[in-house]
């Protein structure tokens, strides 16, 4: 009799600690393990599940504090495993909803999927870091939003291509500056219009225009400064008001050995 009461209580026992809630009382990442205080009593180092184990793995260890299922298939704790966490009044749940799929962390980042509206949101309060051995593609079916409240840094090794089958705009606040090491090539079909309140300079030991020049026919007028030597090799000079000197000789007022200016200029 006395052994069958002893039976039924273990039985008894060990079906009562087959699966426990408690809290992790401390934890020893290096082995992977932690101990789980179910209320006074402290379990031995237990492991916990984890989603891939083997070629693949992942990581994320419970804390200290953190409220655990604890499973024991032979009803003995020293030989269960911690099968995951449970909210509880000291952490509640962090969100209210089934269609919401939330990770927050302690230092205030989350990571967040909206299933009911689409949305995939991402904050991170310190710096993010991707690194990719290999290409990487990205492919936007809709518009595209870039708000960055402090500076912006690109750094490319090799080659970059730029595809845009519509139009661009830049709105630039402040200064543009760009340094080429190489020849700077742009191949425009329509035309090319630059618009200064003050000035434009063009800073180079030779400057190449190739094509007709048209000047002083828009919003600032004419009028232009030429320092150094000009050189015209082909084609007519045609000034069509004003007159024009070369060399210290006036074109309209200049005179010819033994022949009197006209009164009044050349007529």
């Amino acid at each position: 009799m006395k052994n069958s009461n002893f039976r039924n209580s273990e039985t008894d026992r060990r079906l009562a600690n087959v699966i426990r809630i408690g809290t992790v009382a401390e934890a020893d990442y290096q082995k992977a393990r932690v101990r789980v205080a179910f209320g006074t009593a402290v379990s031995d180092w237990l492991p916990w599940i984890t989603f891939r184990a083997g070629g693949d793995h992942t990581w994320w260890a419970p804390e200290v504090g953190e409220q655990v299922v604890v499973l024991s298939p032979s009803g003995e704790t020293s030989g269960g495993v911690v099968l995951g966490a449970m909210f509880s009044t000291n952490h509640p749940a962090p969100a209210d909803r089934p269609t919401i799929h939330r990770t927050t962390y302690e230092d205030g980042a989350i990571l967040e999927y909206d299933r009911e509206n689409h949305i995939l949101h991402a904050y991170i309060p310190g710096f993010e870091q991707r690194e990719i051995d290999k290409d990487m593609s990205v492919q936007v079916h809709r518009d595209v939003f870039w708000n960055i409240d402090r500076d912006a840094f690109t750094n490319i090794d090799s080659n970059r291509t730029d595809t845009i089958g519509g139009n661009v705009s830049v709105d630039v606040g402040g200064d543009v500056q760009r340094t080429v090491g190489g020849k700077v090539v742009l191949d425009v079909q329509g035309e090319v219009i630059i618009n200064s309140a003050t000035r434009v300079t063009l800073s180079a030991p030779q400057l190449v225009f190739d094509g007709p020049i048209t000047h002083g026919n828009s919003t600032h007028g004419g009028g232009a400064e030429f320092y150094g030597e000009i050189i015209h090799r082909e084609g007519n000079f045609i000034q069509k008001d004003g007159d024009t000197v070369s060399q210290g000789v006036s074109l309209q007022h200049h005179v010819h050995p033994n022949i009197e200016e006209p009164v009044g200029g050349a007529s």
